[in-house]
């Protein structure tokens, strides 16, 4: 009989599990073993073999990074396992291959959502009818097909999706066909079921004291894949004026309110680069959730590391600029209109205004219960991280 493992499967070309570093903690507290699956080798194209670890001085003891370089390597190595995977992957065009292949493998696969950010669809950047239709194709056509797939068994299911948005529960259950749909699993993801955020389970556990000693910019990325797929082309000018307008708001909001000001980036950016941008300013990387709990201001154009000030009801600014990519605007817009964020347009702001800003920003955080209560923290008080291991032990082990 196989030995059943748990696995934690990614499609990327570096070894980076940052993001993931809690729940994978508590994962590897609860099972013996866990095998960490990088996947990328398995789609159209292939990448030279990269165990490149970005956060190798926390990894625990148990956590085994695994990178096959075909399919007939990955199912010998499956030949004595039984993999309970959790599915960290997408449902792009670049992974149909990779869902093709995965179906022929003994692995029963569960989602994790609960990161409770905010959603939002896909639009291009420009009119241009072969830009649309790739995106289009990308993000849209591709998962409603990998969807069909799984539901006529060419692709694996989801066996379990846990997830913190409670409206997308609630929206199933008020719509009848959608209901009867999950009831016969008819979905993706044969069952929902509903849990409190990363950020819930974080803040409850390490009761984490919010100070106000910073102003903090989440920086946008001008490299963003999802931004160029869209057609957001980039010009030395476009983002000459985008750090220009940026650079003065936030030395003005600095000389103001006598703060001194933090940049953190996303994983994906050159750190060195973004120090160049930014000489008068500490930049940083993997930090972005202390430095929430430390803002007396946080300003982000789009980032799902905002669910920390949410929780703490920070006061906070999302930002749009004509420079930016489609995707990014929209997310900006999103933000602000689920959420309540005030929304500053760079382009267009007077920096005699910052106060207003930060006023404004003190009265949009009284608005954030209802967000909380319906994307972070949805199911009481419980941890989220325990309901998820003590399902997966009942249910797979």
């Amino acid at each position: 009989m196989k030995k059943k493992y748990l696995a934690w499967i990614i499609n990327g070309n570096e070894f980076n599990i940052k993001s993931h570093d809690f729940i994978i903690q508590k994962l590897s507290q609860n099972f013996d073993r866990i095998y960490y699956i990088n996947i990328f080798n398995l789609g159209f194209f292939k990448s030279e073999q990269n165990e490149k670890i970005l956060w190798g001085e926390n990894l625990p003891y148990n956590l085994i990074y695994y990178e096959p370089k075909n399919f007939f390597e990955f199912r010998n190595f499956l030949k004595d396992k039984k993999l309970i995977a959790i599915n960290n992957f997408g449902k792009d065009l670049e992974d149909l291959k990779k869902h093709f292949i995965l179906n022929f493998l003994d692995i029963d696969f569960i989602q994790i959502s609960n990161v409770g950010n905010v959603q939002w669809s896909y639009h291009a950047s420009n009119d241009k009818f072969i830009t649309k239709a790739k995106l289009r194709l990308s993000k849209f056509y591709t998962q409603k097909l990998v969807n069909l797939l799984s539901v006529l068994g060419f692709v694996p299911k989801v066996q379990i999706r846990f997830l913190s948005n409670s409206k997308i529960i609630e929206d199933i259950k008020k719509n009848k066909i959608k209901n009867l749909l999950l009831k016969l699993k008819l979905f993706h993801a044969k069952e929902l079921i509903l849990v409190n955020s990363r950020t819930h389970d974080i803040f409850l556990e390490k009761k984490i004291i919010p100070s106000e000693e910073y102003i903090v910019l989440l920086d946008y990325d001008f490299d963003n894949p999802d931004d160029i797929m869209s057609g957001q082309k980039i010009t030395e000018e476009k983002y000459n004026e985008h750090y220009k307008k940026l650079k003065s708001l936030l030395e003005n909001l600095s000389k103001k309110f006598n703060k001194k000001v933090i940049v953190t980036v996303h994983p994906r950016s050159n750190l060195d680069e973004k120090k160049k941008i930014f000489p008068n300013y500490e930049v940083f990387k993997y930090r972005t959730p202390e430095f929430i709990s430390k803002a007396f201001l946080v300003l982000f154009f789009d980032s799902s590391a905002i669910v920390e000030g949410i929780m703490l009801k920070k006061r906070i600014v999302t930002l749009i600029s004509k420079h930016t990519g489609r995707l990014t605007r929209d997310g900006s817009n999103k933000y602000s209109n689920v959420v309540g964020f005030y929304q500053v347009i760079l382009d267009e702001f007077d920096n005699s205004q910052v106060d207003k800003l930060v006023i404004e920003a003190e009265k949009r955080s009284t608005l954030f219960d209802e967000y909380i209560l319906k994307n972070i923290s949805p199911d009481g008080k419980k941890l989220g991280y325990e309901k998820i291991i003590d399902t997966i032990k009942k249910r797979f082990f």
